[in-house]
C-alpha cells in the first residue's frame, strides 16, 4: 500500500504528539513543528481569502500585544508565548485523508501503553517518574511534587493538561472507529488514567463524552458505561487516590479562583490588542489566569481570541465531542500555550471534519 508524502507526515504527527518527547531549542518545541509547518504550502489555502484576512489580523494584534510588553521585565518570554501560539496554527492541516484502521492503531497502541504506564505508576510512583523525566526532561520540575500527592502527568508539566489530552485522545478514537472492538478496553484505560491525574476538569469531561457519546450510539454506551463502572471500582479500591481526587486543595476552586476572576472583571481589555503573554498583580508578582479565555483577552485582546474561537469552533457531532475537554480546559484550566494539547486538538479537528464528510 502506498501512501502519499502528505499523508505520511500527519502519521508522523500524531505520533509525535502522542509519544515523542519535545526539542529544547529555543523553548520546548515538538519535533513534528516543522514537517507541520511544510504541510501549510498549499495553494487550495491562498485562494481563501477570507480565513487569510482573518488570520492576518489576528498576526497583528498579536505583535501589536508584544510590542505593547517591550518595557516588561519578562519580555523574552512574552517573545516565546507569542511565537509558540502563532505556530501552533500549522496543525491545522488541509485537505488531510488518512486511513481510518491505521489511526485506530496507533491511537489503540496509546492507550495500551498509557494502560501500561498507570499500571506501573500503581505499583512504583518513583520509578516511573523518573523514567519520564529521563525521556521527557521538559516535563521534569513538575514530576517530584507530583509524587507527594500521586499525580500522573504523563508526559505534561502539569497533570490537569494530561487528563484533558486523554480524554482528547479517547474522543478522536471515538470518532474514528466504526465497530465496537477494542472500545471497552479503550474506554476503561481512559478513565484509570483520567481519575490518575485527580483532574476535577477531566474526569467531568469524560464524563461528559460518555454522555454525549451515549446519545448517538447506545451499543457502544454500554461498553463505555460498563468500563466507566470497572474503572470507577477498581479506583475506589485505592481510596487514597480517591480521596486525594475529592478533598485536594479546596482552594484550587474556592477563593483564589475567584479572586482571579475578580481581577480580570476589574481589568477588563476593551482594546483590540493585549499587555502580553506575561501578566502582574500591581504589586508586580505574577497573575495566574488559570483560563485561556481570561489569558487571551488580557493578553492579546478581543480580536486574537476571535480569530482562536474561529478556529475552535465545532461543526459537526464528532467535533463537539472532541470540543467537550479542550473547551473545558480553555475555560478553567490551559489548552492554547501547550503545543501537545492545542497542536493535537487542532490536527484531530481537522481529521473529523474529514471523516464526517466522507
Amino acid at each position: 500500500m502506498r501512501y502519499s508524502f502528505k499523508e505520511a507526515i500527519c502519521y508522523f504527527l500524531l505520533i509525535d504528539m502522542l509519544f515523542l518527547p519535545r526539542i529544547s531549542w529555543p523553548i520546548w518545541i515538538p519535533l513534528s513543528l516543522i514537517p507541520a509547518l511544510i504541510l501549510q504550502i498549499d495553494r487550495k489555502q491562498l485562494n481563501n481569502i477570507g480565513r487569510l484576512v482573518f488570520f492576518l489580523f489576528f498576526l497583528v494584534a498579536m505583535f501589536m500585544s508584544l510590542i505593547n510588553s517591550s518595557n516588561s521585565l519578562f519580555f523574552n518570554e512574552n517573545v516565546k508565548r507569542t511565537f509558540q501560539l502563532i505556530l501552533t496554527f500549522s496543525y491545522v492541516i488541509p485537505n488531510t485523508k488518512l486511513n481510518l484502521n491505521i489511526l485506530r492503531i496507533i491511537l489503540y497502541i496509546f492507550f495500551v501503553w498509557i494502560f501500561f504506564l498507570f499500571t506501573m505508576y500503581w505499583i512504583s510512583p518513583s520509578t516511573v517518574s523518573m523514567n519520564l523525566i529521563y525521556f521527557f526532561p521538559e516535563s521534569q520540575y513538575i514530576h517530584e511534587s507530583n509524587l507527594q500527592s500521586l499525580r500522573f502527568s504523563y508526559i505534561f508539566a502539569d497533570p490537569n493538561a494530561a487528563g484533558y489530552f486523554f480524554v482528547m485522545v479517547f474522543a478522536l478514537y471515538i470518532g474514528v472507529v466504526k465497530k465496537t472492538t477494542g472500545l471497552f478496553f479503550v474506554s476503561f484505560s481512559c478513565v484509570l488514567a483520567v481519575f490518575a491525574t485527580q483532574s476535577r476538569g477531566a474526569i467531568l469531561s469524560i464524563i461528559a463524552v460518555f454522555l454525549f457519546y451515549y446519545v448517538s450510539d447506545a451499543k457502544k454506551a454500554i461498553y463505555i458505561t460498563i468500563s466507566l463502572l470497572l474503572a470507577y471500582f477498581a479506583i475506589e479500591k485505592y481510596t487514597l487516590l480517591l480521596d486525594l481526587i475529592l478533598y485536594r486543595n479546596e482552594m484550587d476552586l474556592g477563593e483564589s479562583r475567584m479572586e482571579k476572576y475578580v481581577y480580570f472583571i476589574n481589568n477588563m481589555n476593551y482594546l483590540p490588542y493585549g499587555s502580553g503573554y506575561w501578566l502582574t498583580f500591581p504589586d508586580g508578582t505574577e497573575f495566574r489566569p488559570h483560563s485561556d479565555l481570561i489569558r487571551m483577552i488580557l493578553s492579546f485582546g478581543f480580536v486574537a481570541l476571535s480569530y482562536v474561537l474561529w478556529v475552535m469552533y465545532p461543526i459537526n457531532k464528532k467535533q463537539k465531542i472532541l470540543f467537550i475537554p479542550a473547551g473545558t480546559a480553555f475555560l478553567i484550566n490551559a489548552l492554547l500555550f501547550d503545543f501537545r494539547m492545542f497542536g493535537f486538538y487542532l490536527f484531530s479537528l481537522t481529521i473529523l471534519k474529514q471523516i464526517n464528510k466522507k
